[in-house]
């Protein structure tokens, strides 16, 4: 189909009059690398994006964990920094906050920047520590990743797990020496969180440590 269109005179980058996707981002989501590839040789823009929000096909692929896909886009020399404008997150940001590990691996293997923040002052390891993602966490920090990483409210990945209640990820970063009483621009510390938010597995686990 995408060849008949193609041989029919289709614009490349006309958007689909539903989601006003374009043909590259639409494969790009959806894993579908054949489809990509004859774009791409077309002479389809790499860099394509949706106009209002610009997600280029790496940031979706990412997003949806599209490993076969993001190694096509990132051979092909896709901007590995490539933001959207609405959260300001890197392809990388996308795939740790959803938990695509090999994705992860592969962006971060390609030379993606570990701390890149997003509008929130957020980076990689805080967005996988708060969605309790710890393979992707202990990959992220075993490459080097910030620990004491801080948001734009002071918040390290260590606060944001702990008020998730992500007892896994709390322990690994804890054991990874992550600092029990870092504070946030409140004063308030990963054990205040976690205990605020009724996490108790977390905050007797902090309590501990913190008498050792």
């Amino acid at each position: 189909m995408v060849n008949f269109l193609l041989e029919k005179g289709f614009e490349l980058g006309s958007g689909d009059t539903i989601s006003s996707q374009t043909l590259l981002l639409w494969a790009a989501e959806n894993g579908q690398t054949e489809v990509m590839r004859l774009l791409l040789d077309k002479g389809t823009e790499l860099e394509s994006t949706e106009s209002e929000v610009g997600q280029t096909p790496l940031w979706r692929a990412a997003m949806m964990g599209q490993e076969l896909a993001v190694q096509l886009l990132v051979d092909k020399g896709a901007e590995l920094e490539s933001r959207d404008a609405q959260s300001g997150r890197t392809p990388l940001s996308c795939a740790t906050g959803n938990g695509h590990e090999a994705v992860v691996k592969l962006l971060v293997d390609k030379g993606a920047e570990l701390d890149s923040r997003d509008r929130a002052g957020r980076t990689p390891l805080s967005l996988a520590a708060e969605a309790g993602h710890d393979e992707v966490v202990e990959l992220l920090v075993d490459k080097g990743a910030e620990l004491e990483s801080r948001d734009r409210y002071g918040r390290t990945p260590l606060s944001l797990a702990a008020e998730a209640g992500q007892w896994r990820v709390v322990r690994l970063l804890v054991d990874k020496g992550a600092e029990l009483e870092s504070m946030d621009t409140s004063g308030r510390t990963p054990l205040i969180w976690a205990v605020r938010n009724r996490n108790e597995e977390v905050a007797a686990f902090l309590k501990g440590k913190r008498q050792q």
